[in-house]
């Protein structure tokens, strides 16, 4: 189970983008709600379509939301398994160092023993000589 790869900041705002939003932005100092809601059909047609708005949006943000959620489960259990094979491979790891020094002892004895064989039996030839 492999996520996708990360990619490097890139400068994302804290505020979100104005394209994803459905009701423009309005000047402060003008009042969209009284013309608008004249336009409408009066202020209950102006409050329905304010609350389906709402309700929309608020939609989009609960889905987003679960979907974060969604994906930061996976991430957990992706870092869960990625913790474990991790300690598995250092005890793997350390096994094998240990090994290697204790094989590296026992080499260092062999040649350490042939060598006293080899002087062993080079004395026996110079005194059979």
């Amino acid at each position: 189970m492999l996520t996708p790869q990360k990619k490097m900041f890139s400068g994302w705002s804290l505020t979100p983008r104005r394209e994803n939003q459905k009701t423009p932005v309005v000047n402060s100092n003008s009042s969209p709600g009284i013309a608008d809601g004249y336009e409408n059909g009066g202020a209950q047609a102006g409050n329905e379509s304010d609350m389906e708005d709402l309700a929309a949006k608020v939609a989009k943000l609960e889905n987003e939301l679960f979907e974060y959620q969604y994906n930061m489960g996976l991430l957990l259990i992706e870092k869960k398994e990625l913790g474990s094979k991790y300690e598995d491979l250092q005890q793997a790891l350390a096994e094998s160092k240990e090994t290697l020094k204790r094989e590296q002892t026992a080499h260092l004895i062999a040649v350490a023993d042939l060598e006293k064989t080899e002087e062993n039996l080079r004395k026996a030839l110079g005194v059979e000589k």
